[in-house]
């Protein structure tokens, strides 16, 4: 036997025991994550570089910058479903945060590198205004909720060959 097998195993397959390994796993009561740390930044945007990124109907503000803190805490929109006969769905879920410290970083430069298959050094991203470092315990909140269902085509309209 391997050792990378969990300590206690499930002893039946049934919904009282899916539903207490679930909670095992993600017991929304206690921290997914207990100080954890993360980095944000906020840099200055090439507004003509970054437009041909932005979908349809978002400008940018001005000044032209890009900036997440906190970035876990917000409310977050995922399509789910994208494999398989499913129908695609847009579920919104929005994890929990308790900000422990936040600590600036100073000197920090910003160099972006890219790829065929992963174009980050189009996006236009200059120099770094203001970095930090975040320090947070994170939980996870209420159970992704379905808002509504994306047509069968959205699939195949968002399939980009050089992602492939």
């Amino acid at each position: 036997m391997s050792d990378w097998e969990p300590r206690t195993r499930t002893d039946s397959r049934g919904l009282r025991t899916d539903m207490r390994r679930l909670l095992t796993l993600a017991d929304p009561r206690h921290s997914l994550y207990r100080d954890a740390h993360y980095f944000t930044a906020t840099v200055e945007v090439d507004p003509r570089a970054m437009k041909p990124w932005l979908p349809p109907g978002i400008r940018l503000a001005e000044p032209a910058r890009a900036d997440a803190p906190p970035i876990l805490a917000r409310p977050h929109r995922n399509v789910m479903g994208l494999a398989g006969f499913a129908l695609p769905r847009v579920v919104a879920f929005t994890p929990r945060e308790r900000g422990l410290e936040v600590r600036e970083v100073t000197g920090f430069d910003l160099r972006v590198g890219g790829s065929e298959r992963n174009p980050l050094d189009q996006l236009g991203l200059g120099r770094v205004i203001q970095a930090r470092v975040h320090r947070v315990d994170l939980s996870a909140g209420l159970p992704p909720l379905p808002l509504r269902p994306l047509s069968p085509l959205f699939t195949v309209t968002r399939l980009r060959p050089r992602v492939l």
